[in-house]
C-alpha cells in the first residue's frame, strides 16, 4: 500500500501496489489506511526539510494464517 499525507496529516492517493490474490485483505488493508485520516500534523518544519508538499509512504502487510486451536476434548 502507498499513499501520501498532506503536512496537515490529510491521506491522499491511496493505493494498492500489489495484491495479495485476497480480495478482502487488500480490502482491509486499504480500509486500515483510509481509516486513520487525518493523522496528526508533520512536524512544523516539514516543509523546509523537504522539497515535496506531502510525504510518501509504502506499507507492506502480511496476512499470517494460523491453525485454529481445536478445544481439549477433540485432541
Amino acid at each position: 500500500v502507498e499513499y501520501k499525507i498532506a503536512p496537515r496529516g490529510k491521506i491522499f492517493d491511496l493505493e494498492l501496489l500489489s495484491s495479495s490474490q485476497d480480495q478482502h485483505f487488500d480490502s482491509a488493508c486499504l480500509e486500515a489506511v483510509n481509516k486513520s485520516s487525518p493523522l496528526p500534523p508533520l512536524p512544523f518544519n516539514f516543509d523546509r526539510e523537504i522539497k515535496e508538499d506531502y510525504l510518501t509512504i509504502s506499507l507492506t502487510f502480511y496476512l499470517e494464517k494460523k491453525k485454529p486451536k481445536l478445544p481439549k476434548d477433540l485432541i
